[in-house]
């Protein structure tokens, strides 16, 4: 907590602007501008059991961390562990979601969506490279919480790439 007054004002702008920024992009990315997502029954329950499993895989995540989370203690952060537990969570539900159908509401735009994703996830790579550059990325050879934003990053390119590979299945299989 012996943060400066300047850093947490500028924690709390940034957090602001990040969360007008995701409402303009929610908006941007739905047929109706509306916020909320619309979804028929056998989404709803497609995203049940993916949620089930997705909190399944980061329990398993979280239980192998605190019994092999003491290997890593010198070289990551555990925060860092942490956080990489919650990216297989969301990996795990996001291809449950996407493989069978329940990932994208009725009044959404896919493409949008992939866009979107795609744009933050080369804006949390380039933040990853400054944080690299600047040498913010290793201190007294411990990964520091910088690596969270390649984590972020990986985790929309694999959700993107988790859609596009769905998409061409299903075309394929429509061919077929």
């Amino acid at each position: 907590m012996g943060q400066s007054a300047g850093y947490w004002v500028g924690m709390v702008f940034g957090i602001a602007m990040g969360l007008v920024a995701a409402v303009a992009v929610i908006k941007a990315v739905k047929k109706d501008g509306r916020l909320k997502c619309k979804y028929d029954e056998r989404q709803v329950l497609v995203q049940g059991k993916s949620y089930k499993y997705g909190f399944l895989a980061l329990l398993l995540c979280l239980m192998l961390d605190v019994f092999l989370g003491d290997l890593a203690e010198g070289y990551v952060e555990h925060g860092v562990l942490v956080f990489l537990c919650v990216v297989i969570g969301i990996i795990v539900e996001s291809g449950y979601a996407i493989w069978h159908d329940g990932y994208f509401s009725l009044n959404e735009y896919p493409k949008r969506i992939v866009l979107a994703f795609l744009a933050l996830s080369l804006l949390n790579f380039a933040v990853f490279i400054r944080y690299m550059q600047e040498g913010e990325l290793i201190r007294d050879g411990v990964v520091t919480s910088s690596a969270t934003n390649l984590l972020c990053a990986v985790l929309l390119l694999v959700v993107v790439l988790m859609i596009l590979a769905r998409y061409a299945y299903g075309k394929r299989r429509d061919k077929g």
